[in-house]
């Protein structure tokens, strides 16, 4: 309760919504005055695509429990929005002191190894560390980590493609007839559509991944160490692929694609096969927990066989959706997201407190559910 004398606190929910869009904003605003607006269009295209296509990946990955979608969306937005324009400005005001102070050759090297990973893995990584202090109990697994990560990630490649296929666009219509502009042309898509789209999101699912472990640990120096582990390594792949970059347009034209090949693509396999293992955990350890839900009386026992499937949930929306309306459906979706999170807690051991509350939750999602059906809205 707010007395006369105290401020009164405004809810974050409101603030953060127009808050992004405007860095949103001065994010593309500064994209369109790089490209123009004709290269602005064409660069947003594949954006959007390429968007599509990584934050759509990680959401895949996460069907078992997905988050609450404002979460979800969030996590994109801030990548797109705060870290990019963040970057935007601190990588600018870097390149203008370090070129005045010592000259273009230190600034050049120096913004590819060090300020360009730092600046952006950290503005990046902003957002998992926000998630994991306010929002430690929605993060119940390492899977968790990974798909926050991804979509944060996801969100700033968004941004920064619209620059990069527009500065390319814009340059070859210039001159479509050169060689070089030709070269770089080709080489832009093809780094930037089919190497550089799942680069972002890897390096902040690296990280989301070592702070979801490092929750499982006792708070300390071990905990911090590992928690850090993975924006380290990101910060180290992020600025050793910028440096095969230019030596790339000094010398070897395939350094970025050899460091790619040889210490990236290997990681980021591994990190594909184990968010799927993880997924199919998930998956399992929910078809194990359903039946013992449905004698707690959390879950109807006729649920059981309509819960235990991502097949049969997605056809139980459906005909949901066709008798009874869209927000029934959506109140669906959310409780089985519910069911799941409960499920995969008590097959965690989680904390008590934390297992009740998911309970509480539970039921009160489930009651809404039924009033949206009874009453067919």
């Amino acid at each position: 309760m707010t007395t006369p004398h105290s401020p009164r606190r405004i809810p974050w929910n409101r603030v953060w919504p127009p808050a992004a869009l405007f860095a949103l904003i001065l994010t593309n605003t500064w994209s369109l005055s790089q490209t123009g607006p004709v290269g602005f269009v064409f660069g947003l295209g594949p954006a959007v695509v390429l968007g599509i296509l990584t934050g759509g990946t990680f959401l895949w990955l996460d069907r078992w429990e997905r988050e609450r979608p404002p979460l979800l969306f969030s996590a994109f937005v801030w990548g797109a929005s705060f870290a990019g324009l963040g970057a935007i400005v601190l990588q600018a005001t870097f390149e203008n002191v370090a070129t005045a102070l010592a000259g273009p050759a230190f600034q050049k090297w120096a913004s590819a190894l060090i300020v360009t990973p730092i600046t952006e893995e950290v503005l990046k990584g902003l957002f998992l560390i926000w998630l994991f202090r306010v929002h430690r109990h929605r993060i119940r697994g390492l899977l968790n980590g990974i798909v926050f990560g991804g979509l944060a990630g996801a969100g700033f490649a968004f941004s920064e493609n619209i620059y990069y296929f527009g500065e390319a666009f814009v340059k070859f219509m210039a001159a479509p007839t050169d060689p070089e502009v030709m070269i770089n042309f080709i080489g832009t898509f093809a780094v930037r559509g089919f190497m550089a789209p799942f680069l972002h999101p890897f390096w902040v699912a690296l990280f989301g991944l070592t702070l979801a472990l490092a929750t499982r640990r006792p708070p300390g120096v071990a905990r911090v160490l590992v928690g850090s582990s993975g924006l380290v390594v990101a910060l180290v792949l992020h600025g050793v692929y910028d440096w095969a970059a230019i030596v790339g347009s000094t010398s070897d034209g395939f350094a970025v694609f050899k460091f790619f090949g040889v210490a990236i693509l290997p990681l980021m396999i591994a990190m594909t096969v184990l968010a799927i293992v993880l997924r199919r955990r998930e998956g399992r350890a929910i078809e194990r927990r359903l039946p013992m839900l449905a004698d707690e009386g959390r879950i109807a026992h006729e649920e059981v066989s309509s819960l235990d499937s991502l097949r049969r949930r997605r056809r139980w929306r459906a005909d949901l959706r066709r008798s009874r309306g869209r927000a029934a459906a959506k109140l669906l979706g959310r409780y089985q997201a519910e069911v799941s999170a409960l499920a995969l807690m008590q097959e965690r051991n989680d904390d008590p407190s934390d297992v009740e509350s998911q309970r509480s939750e539970l039921e009160i999602v489930r009651q809404r559910m039924l009033i949206a059906a009874e009453r067919g809205v």
